[in-house]
């Protein structure tokens, strides 16, 4: 039982109006505050935004994980192709520990493919046999050219650390993609003195044209042109 406000009738629980006077009247769940309606859909949407925030959070470290495994595969534009990672960190060291005779510096050579050459205490053979292939994997669909190597250490047992570049033929950043594959040069573990492998260098493809491979020790400059078509 409740009475009207304004003239003092009783009334009913569920009246909206006073049958004597004709005030209106506030319904209980009204009276005591937010009705279940309103709660329920405060709550919904109170969950919905938390579900965006971490929806946008995970986003954003998807997109940074996706950037720096791709700043990966250009990180050895300028340096060695297996030096970011930590096992090959002592040998990026002790590379640049050794003494250079710095008053020769300037030499340069030009090599064709199929040509035998020293550099580093390696005999090189970089073959004409360059391929154009597709590297589908990691999130990419790139154009890579795959061109087979022939190297021989002839020095003490050592892995293969080698500096290379690429250019090709516009003007236009060619990237390696070495770490990708196993039977790239650089993957094939250590050589002993006098041992000879047989492997591959990878790098973006950008058209068909003449393309440069160039070693680069700070002492001697090995330029190395190959010709690639699709």
């Amino acid at each position: 039982m409740k009475y009207c406000p304004n003239c003092g009738k009783s009334l009913e629980e569920n009246v909206t109006y006073c049958e004597n006077c004709g005030k209106l009247l506030r319904s209980v769940n009204e009276h005591k505050g937010l009705s279940t309606t309103s709660i329920v859909l405060i709550i919904v949407g109170s969950v919905l935004g938390v579900l965006i925030i971490i929806g946008l959070i995970f986003g954003l470290l998807l997109f940074s994980a996706y950037n720096k495994s791709k700043s990966d595969r250009y990180y050895d534009y300028n340096y060695n192709d297996r030096y970011y990672e930590d096992d090959y960190f002592d040998d990026f060291f002790d590379y640049f520990d050794r003494d250079f005779d710095t008053s020769d510096r300037g030499q340069y050579n030009d090599v064709k493919a199929g040509e035998t050459f020293n550099f580093d205490d390696y005999e090189i053979t970089i073959l004409d046999e360059a391929k154009v292939i597709k590297y589908k994997e990691n999130g990419f669909n790139e154009s890579v050219v795959k061109v087979p190597i022939k190297i021989k250490n002839l020095t003490d047992d050592r892995s293969i650390s080698l500096s290379l570049e690429y250019s090709g033929p516009r003007d236009k950043d060619i990237y390696s993609f070495n770490t990708h594959y196993e039977d790239s040069i650089f993957n094939m573990g250590e050589l002993k003195k006098d041992e000879e492998k047989e492997g591959y260098i990878y790098f973006s493809y950008d058209k068909d044209g003449i393309y440069e491979i160039e070693f680069d020790n700070f002492y001697e400059e090995i330029d190395v042109k190959i010709n690639v078509a699709k």
